[in-house]
């Protein structure tokens, strides 16, 4: 007969005593239950070989819900050490292994078995909480009962405890069950009658000799295959901290990082352990990164440091051969901050130092310092602006300056190269005279030197308009200075000429104009147009008289051949 069916039979056989029906057979059935389930129960523990050093455990927790929620009405979570492995509901109905570093699937007669375990403890607890909720009286709303039973493993493979615990609705303790090879506590809670006993006796039995021997066997199975995430050690890192806290200090032992989660952490007062009652935290905490983190802190009084006591932080962990330690002595705090605070100050003897000889060797070009305060708060005294004048001179006008130099090399063939520009001097008709308009295009950088020039002098530049550097859009740039000339100023025929210079030029650039010299122009044009106008005219007139001609002569020739042709034929009849 299998293990695992002598077990279920034994969780039908409690169903079947929990009802009621068979209390007088109860007595016969565990002097049964004591002989064969302890002829099993050495097989488990002989056949199942220790994988490592640690203690470790396996736990099921489930959850049944009444009343509708969107959640299933039976679940169970079974957890190795801190680690999921398995989990079942009552929708799906199927036990699922959680994979970490297994393969995909397991037997199909463990999940089946798993299947059919947890489909029992399903209709137990859902009994249970019928029963409660009858007793209670609670007959609307959601109620929920939860169970927690597993088991733990000495580091020696030896079994060491069996616990098995109810609650319902989160707040009323049900009934719970606790055995760890020699001893056998139960607490019947306050919700129902407990149990006489002969039925505790059983209990004992059971978990002494179906429960435990299974769970550990079950334990000793998924260990076996999750050993690689579980059964890995990763060493602590130890930090001790202090912080300031009104009325002294707070000494902070801080293990993180660490894996399995089970650590000996202690606080050292001169080579003596803190006393438990006087620290404050002590909870395992998961770090989020799969590891676990611990603190314990001691409040120090004032007092308490003037007596310089030595603090030692000291943790043990599977994952180290020695232990680690940390060490502060508190009063050794003011020799540091008196050893700093010298050092400080000859830093800053050193600095101003420097400042001052910087400032007597420099040679700045800020002669002159200007300072306007506005009207919306009070300005500086002559003091400050004495110092705001020596900060610029000496610290933000060169961090500037070397700070342009710096980009300057890394762009220097964007920003430093040289595009010669083009010049045009454009004349437009406007009303009462003519616009005249100096443009330079096509120019980099963008710093240029544009003038107009009346008869050889710069014109005003209050009589021009335009003036400003605008780029182009080719990444170059342009500027346009223009000039209104009247019509008498026409007639005064002035020479203007348009003047660039800029950093792509050697020598400078002119275009000139004079404004008279449009007329002669205009006449000299129009004499020319008429002279080819008489000639164009007087080719056409030869060319269609010479047309003419040959069509008359054509036209002759072919009457002659017309009249001779008929001659011909004339003759040619007279003869026939």
């Amino acid at each position: 007969m299998d293990k695992l069916s002598v077990f279920l039979f034994v969780l039908l056989f409690y169903t079947i005593v929990n009802s009621g029906k068979m209390d007088y057979l109860l007595s016969v059935i565990i002097h049964f239950m004591i002989f064969y389930v302890k002829k099993i129960s050495i097989s488990v523990y002989n056949n199942t070989t220790l994988l490592g050093s640690g203690s470790h455990s396996l736990w099921a927790l489930a959850t049944f819900i009444s009343g509708e929620t969107p959640f299933p009405e039976f679940t169970v979570v079974v957890m190795l050490d801190d680690i999921q492995v398995a989990y079942y509901d009552s929708n799906m109905k199927n036990f699922i292994y959680r994979v970490h570093n297994t393969p995909n699937k397991i037997h199909d007669n463990e999940a089946q078995d798993g299947a059919y375990v947890f489909g029992i403890m399903y209709h137990h607890m859902k009994e249970r909480s019928f029963n409660l909720k009858h007793h209670l009286n609670l007959t609307e709303g959601v109620q929920v009962q939860q169970r927690m039973a597993g088991c733990e493993m000495l580091d020696n493979g030896e079994p060491a405890m069996f616990m098995f615990k109810e609650i319902f609705n989160a707040i009323y303790t049900d009934y719970a069950a606790y055995f760890n090879i020699t001893h056998f506590t139960y607490d019947a809670g306050k919700l129902q009658p407990g149990y006489y006993g002969i039925r505790q006796a059983y209990k004992r039995v059971l978990f002494e000799n179906a429960w435990l021997p299974i769970c550990i066997r079950t334990l000793k199975t998924i260990l076996k295959r999750e050993k690689n995430v579980v059964m890995r050690k990763v060493p602590p890192r130890l930090r001790l901290i202090k912080k300031e806290v009104s009325g002294g200090l707070q000494v902070s032992c801080l293990a993180f990082g660490f894996y399995p989660r089970h650590i000996n952490l202690t606080l050292l007062r001169d080579g003596q352990p803190v006393a438990e009652q006087e620290l404050t935290g002590g909870e395992v905490l998961p770090s989020g990164d799969r590891t676990y983190q611990l603190r314990k802190s001691l409040e120090v009084s004032t007092e308490e440091l003037k007596k310089r006591h030595n603090y030692t932080c000291t943790a043990s962990h599977l994952s180290l051969d020695n232990k680690l330690d940390v060490s502060w002595e508190s009063g050794a705090e003011r020799v540091h901050l008196s050893t700093l605070s010298a050092l400080l100050v000859m830093l800053l003897i050193v600095i101003l130092l420097g400042i001052f000889i910087c400032v007597k060797r420099r040679r700045c070009s800020m002669t002159h310092f200007t300072y306007d305060a506005g009207k919306l708060l009070l300005g500086w005294d002559g003091i400050t602006q004495a110092f705001k004048r020596t900060l610029w001179e000496n610290v933000y006008l060169p961090m500037c300056i070397k700070a342009l130099k710096r980009f300057l090399k890394r762009e220097k063939n964007v920003v430093m190269r040289k595009v010669p520009p083009r010049l045009r001097l454009i004349k437009k008709e406007v009303s009462g005279g003519l616009q005249v308009s100096c443009l330079a295009f096509g120019f980099y950088p963008r710093h240029i030197n544009l003038t107009l020039l009346r008869d050889g002098q710069p014109v005003a530049e209050q009589e021009l308009t335009g003036g400003e550097v605008l780029p182009s859009g080719d990444g170059t740039y342009q500027l346009r200075k223009s000039l209104e000339v009247s019509t008498e100023e026409l007639k005064k025929r002035h020479n203007y000429t348009c003047t660039a210079s800029h950093l792509s030029l050697d020598n400078k650039l002119d275009v000139s104009w004079e404004s008279g010299a449009e007329r002669v122009h205009l006449s000299t044009l129009s004499a020319l147009l008429v002279m080819v106008l008489i000639v164009v005219l007087l080719g056409i007139f030869i060319c269609v008289k010479r047309r003419w001609r040959c069509i008359g002569s054509q036209s002759k020739l072919a009457n002659v051949d017309e009249k001779v042709s008929e001659e011909m034929n004339l003759s040619s009849d007279s003869e026939t």
